[in-house]
């Protein structure tokens, strides 16, 4: 008999697609599945929004959903669709790939007002090094966390050292849970996920690496370093939350489940 997890992530529903919003999707690969479910949404709501689609694919065989969105692009002057293609195999498709100067060009030749660039929307999906990539840039462009979305679907291995602490004898731990309150230490450089194993605490956790936010708590006091974190917003950090799997406590610290996230 086994327990199973809830499916685990921070899911966003958006409340409405307006037409005052600018929609960027950024996917490589078979990235475009959940972004092209999307686009489909907002068209069924809002016909008349404004959609930029920038898809990445190997060659001309593997272009997911390619009569589909040619079809959507044809039929939609509010819909534009850009497709690369890294590997192409007739010889006068020319080989392009993705960078960061193209995403900065991409966006900014199609937002010219501040007003503009507040109401813009960026969706990414594909392997983890494209969505790093494209959101780096967008970030390094002045967009906010909220403005950015993606969807991650291959969990990394936590390969980051342990931040430096220079206080590094072992930090006390509370936990107060639905179950219960617990208690233990963690000891330097172990997370405080890790050390709550070891402890036999009931620590809610998933993927183990800073992506799913399964282990989001609300941390009521004391201070957390996380090694990696792909998951939450500087505005949920500034509301308390920290990820157990990659956090180390820096201070004695007390963590709250019973706070909803």
């Amino acid at each position: 008999m086994l327990d199973c997890l809830l499916p685990s992530g921070r899911f966003i529903k958006e409340a409405h697609w307006g037409s005052d919003l600018y929609y960027f999707f950024f996917a490589a690969g078979s990235g475009i599945v959940p972004v092209f479910g999307i686009i489909k949404s907002i068209l069924h709501q809002n016909p008349e929004a404004k959609i930029f689609l920038f898809n990445q694919a190997s060659s001309e065989r593997n272009i997911i959903y390619k009569e589909s969105l040619e079809k959507i692009a044809a039929t939609h002057d509010n819909f534009e669709y850009i497709l690369y293609l890294s590997a192409p195999i007739q010889e006068k498709t020319p080989v392009r790939r993705l960078n960061n100067l193209q995403v900065e060009n991409f966006v900014n030749k199609r937002l010219f007002s501040p007003t503009e660039r507040e109401n813009a929307r960026f969706y990414i999906c594909g392997p983890t090094t494209f969505m790093r990539m494209v959101r780096f840039t967008l970030k390094l462009d002045g967009f906010e966390d909220e403005q950015i979305k993606q969807e991650q679907f291959v969990i990394q291995e936590v390969r980051q050292a342990p931040p430096l602490i220079k206080e590094t004898s072992p930090k006390h731990v509370k936990v107060i849970a639905e179950e219960g309150i617990f208690e233990f230490q963690v000891r330097y450089p172990e997370s405080i996920l890790s050390a709550g194993k070891k402890a036999h605490v009931p620590l809610p956790y998933s993927c183990g690496a800073g992506q799913c936010s399964s282990c989001a708590v609300k941390c009521l006091s004391g201070q957390v370093l996380m090694t990696q974190n792909d998951i939450l917003t500087q505005k949920d950090m500034d509301n308390g939350l920290v990820l157990t799997c990659t956090g180390h406590p820096t201070t004695d610290i007390v963590l709250d489940y019973t706070l909803k996230n």
